[in-house]
């Protein structure tokens, strides 16, 4: 998910916020999140001897 992704995904959960709509917030809110990633390791590796 790319920096663009998550800059939607704020517009629509504040416009979801201003309106009163909460479909529109909690679609923005998903997409806000970062998806995990399948290749990225989940603690950084240990730098050799």
């Amino acid at each position: 998910m790319g920096w663009l992704d998550k800059l939607l995904g704020r517009g629509k959960k504040t416009a979801g916020e201003m309106t009163g709509d909460s479909s529109m917030k909690r679609e923005g809110m998903g997409e806000e999140q970062p998806a995990p990633s399948a290749g990225m390791p989940t603690t950084p590796e240990q730098p050799g001897p």
